[in-house]
């Protein structure tokens, strides 16, 4: 299908924004700011739900505005269920972050 070319291409610029250092720096950001909420125990706090929801949405509005700068016609949605459908196609480290 045409989408599925265009999936080849939407996962190449995927790598580029999350090697970017703007990326690293959205997340370093991310972290910096919260990292006095976390401790080094077992229990876990009801706030990480909070925190991993707002870096969750944080992290998914930049690479839908970068992917969107990059590829023509990209949609999120259709970019998700072409993953879903074909996990193996992209690098395990990306498909970690996507899953976070």
């Amino acid at each position: 299908t045409p989408y599925s070319k265009q999936f080849d291409e939407i996962c190449g610029a995927l790598s580029e924004v999350c090697m970017s250092e703007d990326f690293q720096e959205l997340r370093n950001g991310f972290m910096k700011k919260h990292v006095d909420i976390f401790e080094d125990t077992e229990e876990n706090k009801l706030e990480y739900m909070k925190v991993f929801k707002e870096h969750s949405k944080t992290v998914e509005a930049f690479l839908e505005k970068r992917l969107k700068e990059a590829v023509s016609g990209f949609d999120m949605g259709k970019f998700q269920e072409e993953l879903e459908a074909r996990p193996d196609e992209i690098d395990e480290e990306i498909l970690e972050l996507l899953g976070s």
